[in-house]
């Protein structure tokens, strides 16, 4: 399947004045929208607060800093080159004009490779599902060690083990508005996550041919 070109317009883009009107305005997130990205962000909060707090009480108290670093390494990386290359290149946002990627997820990087509208490969959902539960698990992980490791030792340990806790529901909770709400209406149709009805998915694709042609929807 050919390539497509970094302007591909959708018909999201700014100053269409059709979305008001059109069926998919709320079924899906095709165009970039400010309340869906305070939302998107606001929902993220609560954990990587606690993801890091708890980390780095961890870190003060053993002196092990490397599980933070690591972490902060990852995230840093699934928003620039491994997300990009293996997620977000394939969604019709990123295909949109412009240097950086514009969609609910704001993100710092420039956009560090060419669009592929193709569905993502085994390899590629292989990889953000990893990522993924990574960055859910490995801080929830970093503290229960932590307040096991620091057993008997004063008050500490219980306030890790609680700052644990909070960061394991707040994963439930990401998770759970992430799958609600965002997944069935992301137009990244071959995201593993991706819950968006088969319905709407064709009723996009009928009104954005060039993304439907640059698309192999056989293997969606």
């Amino acid at each position: 399947m050919k390539m497509v070109d970094s302007t591909l317009e959708i018909c999201g883009s700014e100053g269409d004045l059709s979305c008001g009107s059109c069926e998919l305005h709320r079924g899906l997130i095709c165009r970039e929208d400010r309340g869906e990205r305070r939302l998107f962000v606001l929902s993220q909060l609560p954990f990587f607060f606690l993801s890091f707090s708890g980390m780095g009480a961890v870190g003060a108290a053993t002196g092990v800093w490397w599980p933070l670093l690591a972490y902060s390494m990852a995230g840093v990386a699934f928003l620039g080159p491994v997300g990009m290359a293996a997620l977000c290149r394939h969604c019709p946002h990123y295909s949109r004009g412009g240097t950086r990627l514009r969609c609910i997820g704001p993100n710092p990087f420039p956009k560090l490779f060419s669009p592929r509208l193709q569905p993502m490969s085994g390899f590629e959902r292989g990889v953000v599902i990893l990522f993924i539960a990574f960055i859910l698990l490995f801080p929830i992980v970093v503290q229960g060690y932590g307040a096991w490791q620091l057993s008997g030792r004063g008050p500490a340990p219980l306030g890790i083990a609680l700052a644990g806790l909070g960061t394991a529901l707040a994963a439930l909770h990401l998770l759970r508005t992430l799958t609600l709400h965002f997944c069935p209406r992301c137009v990244n149709f071959s995201c593993p996550l991706n819950r968006a009805p088969k319905a709407l998915i064709d009723r996009y694709l009928e009104k954005n041919p060039l993304v439907g042609a640059a698309m192999d929807t056989e293997g969606r």
